[in-house]
């Protein structure tokens, strides 16, 4: 980081540094420093980024100033001459040396003595780990080949469980294997369906993702800290640069790794910042920064670039969406949206942040790698030059281009033009060959629709002497296009899925799909390595359910699950030899290298205890200890599918405190559905006559509010019922309350009629009609003026019927309710309606649908307010029944058992990344037929994650339509 001229400011106490030493130092450097923020401010180190306390941190927040961590000052303070402690990617050039002679030695002898020695010296004396490569739990959704040509770089976004997190694997070409996997990123990897969310520095050391929304992280793609099969790792630079968004913004990686451009809002005509990327994190919101913010842009375009429609106020003109630096680090070379038909395209000088050139392109556009060129297609192939904007050719060429790929014969750029079949243009189909912006010759492929042709159905060789092409019947063509005419070399099948093709070095081509992946000599087409993701065979896993062990399951193949740990043991359950796990396992050398597993020193093994058994018990990073950890756990129980539904034994007490135990993943209240969800379980409890787990569940109960309601909606249904005496005791906790904290009790308007409204409907059920007089005239009062005024009446028509002044709640449904107010929406009413159905009411059943099927028929005159009543209501509510039929679930039917087997089997196949909502499908499906073990077994197994919407929603929903049928949550 430069921070020459730059005014900072110290926050806290930095560990083992003396604050008079740290000033001298960056004073050294050329900044100024401060005591104090103030709009002159530019940087902010903080001994803790987002510590709450101190007015400087609260008043860089508000300014716009950028904060970073301590990390980034020990990285800016350290010795530039100090040797960087990431890899180097050539340190293991002996070891590759060593590879290449003993796997000659294998062609001609087979394995020998000799190459088991090797292993064991490599396993004994260097960072040698066993790594499968199926560290990918959804769809590859981004990918980036090295500079190097030596690395794969393939991420995944996140599936259902959010806490997870995305996944980043790194593959040696040279082999075909997968050498590191970075798990565990938060948020997941880029956006599905948008690329450049991985990006690598030119040297190959450094590995730049954009993530979970506004992070972008450089990290080291050979991290040697990784020594267990906890793929968890952090970033050596992270900086959160923009305001919450559903995806990551545009962004480019600086050449050297440690600096990069990122689209974020400004306060300048040209929008982004260039922001520092050494070590450390930063953060910071750009938008709110002052103009004159080193990190920012040019504040103000030159005038001669300054359209006239803004040259009157400050509003961005230039944000760019597509970016790339050029190969000194010297100019950023963008792409922005710009009018109808039309995009633009201008260059950064980045010292001073100002722009050189700005011209109107067309919508699809491509830069040379030599910086020379801009490629782009406007009713016909057009160049301009990089360096100043200016058309290099006359006119018009090709047309009918649908993608653009560059490469580089020696200092000449090549440029593929790929025209796909069925062009809006008419144009010929095939590739159209550019040396600079000069044309060349068409290679002849076969035909692709258009609609699928993308730049990266075009790869070009390391060489640019020649191309790979992605054809129409699923194969890659390889030309070579080094003569005076196109010439076909031969071609190779890859899997039918294929959609993108890559060519790297040692003369090695990747063919990729969202689930696939295969490494190909281009020379030979022999298959280096093939793999197929998201693979779930039937039967149990190798290993008991861990979230330490579960990074060790992998599917080879559909028929059996393996287990692989890093110190070199092997699960096979169909008893496959080593020989055969080499096509697919490896020894991960210093995270960059791969090691064949057909060398030796591989371990197989039937079962998880013959594993436990090799491993030991000794505790630490060690994978053994875990094991028999979780071993000890299940005391010889199996695992798996076996057996599945469990036996009907649970009983909804058993699910009720399933369903309270799925709060505890949420890091508070779930914004008030908690405590509305309790307050159901618990007067699910008192008609049920549990009136102590009832009274435990309201003392449970937050906010206060909240708890005086369920403890007076627990006493009023206890008094009903007969149970004066258990009424008393529970509506202590809400008399209790209003005794000390009155005056705060109601600190949320929307909640005053529930709660007054159960008031009093507790105080008339246990006699005191005075008392409830008064807590419903406050209820009654307070039903209009909110915005939910239906939901708000019917808590008080729902108190008074359940209190016995059902006269008094019919009134409230009149017509003047429905002239004052819209038809409440379907969910409340659903729960209204079940509520009587499910009590007997059918009187008050009937008038209420009734007087809504009246008010929509006046109100049909102006169809905007008219709400007809649901199709379908009546049915889902229709059923009355005596009084306490809701009380006990159904009882399974051998029909209903068999279907959830069938349903449980097809849940089985489906990635475990994606079976959240086919699982939360499965649960209603147990509910409704009663089986509450089924239920109890498949809420366990939903991701644990902290939101409402996934456990705590799930489990009580079920209790809801296993005790009622309804799976909105009924008075």
């Amino acid at each position: 980081m430069d921070v020459r001229g730059m005014t900072i400011v110290l926050v806290g106490r930095f560990h083992g540094l003396r604050r008079s030493e740290v000033k001298r130092r960056l004073e050294e450097l050329g900044a100024r420093m401060t005591g104090t923020v103030s709009d002159r401010t530019d940087l902010v180190f903080s001994e803790y980024l987002f510590a709450e306390a101190g007015r400087n941190l609260q008043q860089a927040r508000e300014r716009g100033i950028p904060i970073c961590d301590e990390s980034a000052l020990r990285a800016l303070l350290a010795d530039p001459d100090a040797t960087d402690d990431e890899g180097e990617p050539g340190a293991e050039s002996d070891l590759v040396a060593l590879r290449a002679r003993l796997l000659k030695l294998e062609r001609e002898q087979g394995i020998t003595e000799e190459h088991r020695a090797a292993t064991r010296e490599i396993r004994a004396g260097e960072d040698a780990q066993l790594l499968h490569p199926y560290g990918h739990q959804v769809e590859i959704n981004d990918y980036a080949l090295s500079p190097c040509g030596r690395y794969l770089a393939t991420g995944t976004w996140r599936g259902d469980d959010s806490a997870v997190g995305g996944t980043l694997q790194i593959w040696e070409l040279a082999t075909g294997r997968c050498v590191n996997i970075l798990g565990s990123l938060d948020g997941g990897i880029g956006r599905p369906g948008e690329g450049g969310g991985i990006q690598w520095s030119d040297d190959s050391r450094r590995i730049g993702l954009a993530y979970h929304r506004n992070r972008i992280g450089v990290f080291d793609p050979f991290d040697p800290a990784l020594r267990s099969n906890n793929w968890a790792v952090a970033p050596l630079a992270l900086a959160m640069v923009a305001d919450e968004a559903a995806a990551p913004p545009a962004w480019a990686l600086a050449p050297d790794g440690r600096r990069a451009f990122v689209a974020s809002a400004s306060p300048c005509d040209v929008g982004g910042s260039v922001i520092p990327l050494d070590r450390g994190d930063l953060h910071w919101t750009p938008g709110q920064a002052p103009p004159r913010h080193p990190f920012l842009l040019a504040e103000r375009l030159r005038e001669r670039l300054r359209p006239a429609q803004v040259r009157g106020h400050g509003a961005v003109d230039l944000q760019a969406d597509h970016v790339r630096w050029s190969r000194d680090g010297t100019r950023l070379q963008a792409q922005a949206e710009g009018g109808p038909g039309y995009r633009k395209a201008f260059v950064v000088d980045v010292a001073s942040g100002q722009v050189d050139w700005r011209a109107a392109i067309g919508g699809l556009a491509a830069w040379s790698p030599d910086d020379r060129l801009l490629a782009h297609y406007y009713d016909g192939l057009r160049f301009l030059d990089a360096a100043t904007g200016r058309p290099r050719a006359k006119g018009a060429g090709h047309r009918g281009v649908s993608a653009l790929q560059w490469g580089m014969r020696g200092d000449m750029p090549r440029l593929a033009a790929l025209v796909g079949a069925g062009n809006t243009a008419g144009a010929e189909p095939g590739v159209f060959v550019y040396d600079g912006h000069r044309f060349r010759y068409r290679v002849d492929v076969a035909p692709v629709d258009v609609d699928q042709v993308f730049a990266d159905s075009w790869a070009w060789s390391p060489s640019g002497d020649a191309g790979a092409w992605l054809t129409a019947d699923g194969r890659v063509e390889v030309w070579s296009l080094d003569g005076d005419a196109p010439r076909r070399q031969r071609t190779l099948d890859v899997p039918p899925e294929t959609g993108v093709v890559l060519w790297g070095a040692d003369d090695v081509l990747v063919a990729m799909s969202p689930t696939t992946l295969r490494f190909l000599r281009a020379g030979s087409g022999d298959v280096l390595g093939d793999f197929t993701f998201l693979r779930e065979p039937g039967g149990p896993r190798a290993l008991p359910d861990d979230w330490w062990l579960d990074t060790c399951h992998f599917a080879p193949d559909d028929e059996a699950w393996c287990a692989a740990f890093p110190e070199g043991v092997v699960i096979a359950p169909d008893g496959r030899a080593a020989r055969s796990l080499d096509d697919v396992l490896a020894w991960s050398v210093h995270k960059r290298l791969a090691w064949p597993v057909r060398w030796g020193e591989l371990d197989v093994v039937p079962d998880a205890v013959a594993a436990s058994a090799l491993l030991g018990d000794e505790r630490g990073d060690g994978s053994g200890w875990w094991l028999n950890y979780s071993l000890e756990r299940r005391e010889g129980r199996p695992w798996g599918t076996t057996g599945w539904p469990p036996r009907r034994s649970a009983t909804v007490r058993d699910l009720v405190k399933t369903a309270v135990e799925t709060c505890a993943d949420l890091p508070g209240d779930g914004d008030g559905r908690v405590a509305r969800d309790l307050r159901y379980a618990a007067r699910l409890y008192a008609r049920r006559g549990e009136h102590t787990l009832a009274g435990g569940l309201v003392r449970d109960i937050l906010p206060r509010g909240e708890q005086v309601a369920a403890s007076a909606e627990v006493a009023m249904i206890l008094a009903g019922a007969g149970r004066r005496d258990d009424a008393r005791a529970a509506f202590r906790v809400a008399q209790q309350h209003l005794a000390a904290h009155a005056e705060v009790l109601f600190c949320k308007d929307h909640e005053i009629a529930f709660v007054a409204a159960a008031l009093g409907g507790a105080h008339e059920a246990l006699g005191d009609r005075a008392r409830a007089d008064e807590w419903f005239d406050v209820a009654h009062r307070t039903i209009a003026p909110e915005p939910r005024a239906w939901q708000n009446r019917l808590a008080v028509i729902w108190a008074l019927t359940e209190c016995g002044r059902e006269d008094e709640a019919r009134a409230l449904w009149g017509p003047a309710a429905w002239y004052a107010e819209p038809e409440p929406d379907g969910p409340t009413v659903e729960a209204w309606l079940t509520y009587l159905a499910r009590t007997g009411r059918r009187a008050l059943y009937d008038a209420f649908l009734a007087a809504w099927e009246e008010s929509a028929a006046r109100r049909r005159e102006d169809p905007a307010s008219a709400r007809p009543l649901p199709a379908d209501l009546r049915t889902a509510t229709a059923s009355p029944g005596p009084a306490a039929a809701h009380l006990t679930p159904p009882t399974p039917t051998d029909s209903d058992i068999a279907e959830l087997v069938a349903e449980y089997a097809q849940l089985q196949k489906i990635p475990r990344s994606y079976r959240m909502h086919p699982t939360q499908l499965l649960i209603e499906r147990a509910a409704r037929c009663g089986h509450i073990g089924a239920v109890i077994d498949l809420i366990r197994r939903l991701p644990r994650l902290e939101e409402y919407e996934a456990r705590p929603r799930t489990a009580f929903t079920a209790l809801r339509l296993a005790t009622t049928g309804c799976p909105v949550e009924p008075w």
